[in-house]
């Protein structure tokens, strides 16, 4: 498992970037665009905080470079203190904190947390720090890797690990929305991301696969809408 001290202090390269199937070495704009276009109408003009959001900040199409151009107001946090001074430079406003326990002391309309979940060994405290950090009727979003996409069982069937070495758990609709409601939000959404695969070839072969499969098996990317459950009035009434 990766320590935080040298998470902290990795130095931020494209080599950071996860590998797929049918996919090239660095993600394409095929996979980042469907992610910005998913989230336009949950941050356009909205107050929005991004937990984990160095990740990709290299790309011109970078989601949280994209959201700064669409939400109200943006801060991010993370934990990789050379991309938080790199982006504090570029005129971001990025906090440092751990995703599994922070506090800004403020609320706002939408967190966000994209291909973060899967890192986490502490899940649940991520997603009940997000909750204390949302205004009443504000939404959390969560993309994460699809476990039951085909390119995995194709991956293990020519015998080769389909794992990120910094991953540590992989998440399917029933588990995720398990997750949530243990942590008390209710799944307003559960669904896939859909982009196409880079390469005539390679968008041919993936194509044909995608339409004999259900989405479930067909897509790598899961994404959730997700509000916090309304907490029960007290009763003063007498018993």
């Amino acid at each position: 498992m990766t320590d935080a001290t040298e998470v902290r202090n990795r130095p931020y390269t494209t080599d950071m970037a996860p590998r797929g199937f049918l996919q090239r070495k660095t993600w394409s704009q095929g996979s980042y665009l469907p992610r910005v276009e998913a989230l336009r109408p949950y941050v356009t003009d909205r107050s929005v905080l991004d937990v984990g959001c160095s990740s990709g900040n290299w790309r011109d199409d970078w989601v949280h470079g994209q959201v700064a151009t669409m939400a109200s107001e943006l801060v991010g946090i993370d934990i990789n203190e050379p991309a938080i001074a790199e982006l504090n430079e570029r005129g971001y406003d990025v906090r440092f904190g751990n995703a599994e326990d922070f506090d800004l002391g403020r609320t706002f309309d939408v967190v966000m947390a994209g291909e973060l979940i899967e890192h986490l060994e502490n899940a649940g405290g991520m997603l009940r720090s997000a909750r204390r950090h949302l205004k009443p009727g504000g939404r959390l979003i969560l993309t994460t890797p699809n476990a039951f996409n085909f390119s995995n069982f194709v991956y293990r069937l020519r015998g080769m690990p389909r794992v990120n070495g910094d991953h540590t758990c992989w998440y399917c609709e029933q588990t995720l929305a398990q997750l949530l409601r243990r942590t008390e939000y209710e799944v307003v959404d559960m669904t896939y991301l859909h982009f196409e695969s880079p390469g005539k070839v390679r968008g041919r072969i993936a194509g044909a696969a995608r339409s004999l499969l259900p989405d479930r098996l067909s897509w790598g990317t899961l994404i959730a809408i997700a509000e916090p459950v309304a907490s029960e009035p007290a009763d003063d009434g007498e018993r």
